[in-house]
């Protein structure tokens, strides 16, 4: 059992203060996203949009702001090539926001604002229903769909974790992904992160052991067991000089 002294318990509770999506960029994402849908409802062959991935699993972090968007389109886009369909998107969109890119390494259609950058995903549902699960460009190849499950099984999976780990499960995950970003790794997406967490954990004592369990399992650090013998202190630096950088208090 790894303890944890209030000194490291208070500079991980300041450091997810200071990771945390601020009141501007809230407020920004709910009034830029009832825009975006508003004009999405205009076009013909889509049918409903919605916010999925860190945002709606309270995961997503300051600065790496990027909000995934579900666009729901009409069962006939199966027929069309992804590429094909972004490209339609984006010049249906071209009026309201000329600047938007299209991003073929994600297949997804880019809106930049202030403080958040919207992802617009092509997406036809399978059935009728959301659980079926939707087809969605795959990035390896922008000729082709690739199916998912559905989004929202998987957020409501998250969150009632969260819950049965005291609460302590989503803001580990906005650590970690925190220190995927500042350290540039690629090798794993978010989505594959929170799917090794959930099947890591049936109890998390502490941040400082939740770390360390999530360092091994995503094969970041070559020798885990070796945390477990620092002090708190030399753990709290191991935190600042190499996972979190200068953003970890000291």
């Amino acid at each position: 059992m790894v303890e944890q002294s209030a000194e490291l318990s208070a500079q991980f509770e300041q450091f997810l203060q200071h990771i945390a999506l601020t009141d501007a960029q809230e407020s920004e994402i709910n009034s830029r996203f009832a825009a975006i849908r508003d004009q999405l409802k205009q076009l013909p062959y889509v049918t409903e949009c919605f916010i999925t991935g860190g945002y709606k699993k309270k995961t997503l972090i300051q600065p790496a702001c990027d909000v995934d968007l579900f666009v729901v389109m009409s069962s006939e886009q199966r027929d069309v090539v992804p590429h094909v369909v972004l490209n339609q998107l984006k010049h249906d969109l071209h009026h309201v926001w000329p600047d938007s890119v299209l991003r073929l390494d994600k297949m997804c259609m880019a809106i930049n604002f202030d403080h958040c950058r919207f992802e617009l995903v092509p997406a036809v549902m399978v059935g009728d229903h959301h659980e079926l699960g939707f087809y969605i460009p795959l990035a390896t190849n922008n000729n082709d769909w690739s199916y998912v499950g559905s989004p929202q099984i998987s957020e409501t999976r998250l969150i009632a974790a969260d819950a049965k780990l005291d609460g302590k499960l989503l803001p580990l995950l906005r650590m970690m992904k925190y220190c995927k970003y500042q350290n540039k790794i690629n090798n794993i997406s978010s989505y594959q992160m929170e799917q090794a967490a959930l099947e890591t954990f049936e109890f998390i004592r502490s941040y400082r052991e939740g770390i360390q369990e999530l360092l091994r399992v995503y094969g970041w650090v070559d020798s885990p067991y070796h945390l477990q013998s620092m002090a708190d202190s030399e753990f709290g630096e191991f935190c600042r000089n190499m996972l979190f950088g200068q953003d970890f208090p000291v």
